[in-house]
């Protein structure tokens, strides 16, 4: 039973108080009351003290008690959705490097189209510069002459010959300084070529340089806020049913407090007992209140440029054509091609990879 204003049975209540407790010495202090109205033991209006403490009590649970239960569900609720928003974080700071990336990638496709044209007028200088000095090898073989003409179609091999003739040769010399002059073109388009192959190199490894890095700092923030919403959801849902059957017990009181503890005597004599099985059994729709929204995270995504970087082969090196020395074989003897011989390789190089990417959204 209470003191006159109430504070032995509760005292003050704190956060983490047991509910339960105060529930049950409610219980017995509306059973007493029951009970001396049954047995004509009471006088309605006679007890001001009874009627300062259920005041008191109200007061409590209207203020300490439910204050304390809404913001710790509130706390708890911000949390949920907070590791849930880190993990979308992690998301956006990659969406983020978007623009970066992709003008990267469009600086390496540039570079990348113009190694594949100096490529291309490579390969059609090799052509012409083949051309002109397999004719001038051509016309030398049909010239009698003491000196013996190798197979090499390389300038310099064919002006020795040239001047080992001597005389007579002036269409010979003419044809030669075709060759040798398509010849100086062709090896200044392969210094062009390589000049820029190299700068499309380093371009190209510069962008999956970045590539790697973001998507794994991706995968990583992902993994560890992943990680934290895993290990605080079970601390929440532990926290989130105790607060539940905190708020049936709160209700359960003031049931008894405002339909036993504070209805007069004359009243309880007839449905004392009524109306103490009504609050004992009650299932108090409070506890939805502090129900927990546990959103579905979002799912790990994976990285967006993944397919760009397929196609890079993992090396930053685009694929060079295989080519053939105008000058030498590989046991470094000069030799003429053989029909059909070609002085590069006539399979195309390969184009700068395109960015190939969509965004996964949550």
């Amino acid at each position: 039973k209470a003191d006159a204003d109430g504070s032995s049975a509760w005292g003050t209540p704190k956060v983490g108080s047991d509910q339960g407790l105060y529930l049950q010495q409610v219980r017995l202090w509306a059973e007493g009351r029951v009970a001396q109205a049954q047995n004509g033991e009471g006088v309605d209006g006679a007890d001001g003290a009874h009627t300062k403490a259920v005041a008191k009590i109200m007061t409590m649970i209207e203020g300490e008690i439910r204050d304390d239960m809404n913001r710790s569900h509130t706390e708890d609720q911000h949390e949920i959705f907070g590791h849930v928003g880190y993990m979308e974080e992690c998301w956006t700071d990659l969406e983020n490097h978007t623009a970066v990336v992709e003008r990267g990638v469009n600086e390496s496709q540039a570079a990348g189209a113009k190694h594949l044209e100096c490529q291309l007028a490579q390969q059609a200088l090799s052509d012409r510069a083949k051309d002109a000095c397999v004719k001038t090898h051509t016309w030398l073989s049909l010239v009698k002459s003491e000196c013996i003409l190798e197979d090499s179609i390389a300038p310099d091999d064919l002006k020795t010959h040239i001047d080992c003739i001597g005389s007579d040769v002036d269409e010979a010399r003419r044809l030669h300084s075709i060759c040798d002059n398509e010849t100086i073109s062709y090896k200044a388009k392969v210094a062009e070529c390589k000049v820029l192959q190299a700068r499309y190199n380093t371009i190209l490894c510069d962008v999956e340089a970045q590539v790697h890095l973001h998507c794994t700092e991706y995968e990583t923030c992902y993994e560890r806020e992943r990680g934290r919403y895993t290990k605080v959801m079970p601390e929440v849902k532990g926290a989130e049913a105790g607060r539940q059957q905190q708020a049936l017990a709160v209700a359960k009181i003031e049931c008894y407090l405002t339909s036993v503890l504070d209805a007069n005597y004359t009243v309880l004599a007839r449905e004392g007992e009524s109306r103490l099985t009504a609050c004992s059994t009650l299932t108090s729709e409070a506890a939805a209140n502090y129900t927990i929204d546990y959103p579905a995270p979002p799912a790990k995504a994976g990285c967006p440029w993944q397919q760009w970087l397929a196609e890079q082969d993992g090396n930053c090196q685009p694929k060079e054509p295989t080519t053939t020395s105008t000058s030498t074989t590989p046991s470094g003897t000069a030799t003429m091609p053989t029909p059909g011989q070609t002085l590069v390789s006539t399979t195309a190089p390969t184009r700068a990879a395109t960015l190939g990417h969509k965004f996964y959204r949550y």
